[in-house]
């Protein structure tokens, strides 16, 4: 699931991940931040070999420096991609 939460000028979003492999009595977690505003979250998915997550969405097309956008409320299907590394 995505976590909202507001600043003081805009929305935020971040995807929180848990490690429940580790047998002590404390959680630990990563926060991603995903940076642009988005409409709905498809989900999350691990590549099984290699350590790379995909966080799947619907957000707002962000438009190029200097270009026009032509369209109202453009919406993209988008794909970030991140490799995970274990930090002791």
């Amino acid at each position: 699931m995505i976590n909202t939460y507001k600043t003081k000028k805009s929305k935020q979003y971040a995807v929180e991940l848990f490690d429940l492999s580790s047998t002590s009595d404390v959680i630990s977690h990563q926060q991603i931040h995903v940076n642009r505003e988005i409409y709905e979250f498809m989900g999350v998915y691990w590549e099984p070999n290699h350590s790379k997550l995909a966080i799947h969405t619907l957000a707002k097309r962000e438009i190029e420096f200097g270009k026009r956008d032509y369209s109202v409320d453009a919406k993209r299907m988008g794909i970030d991609i991140y490799e995970m590394t274990k930090d002791p």
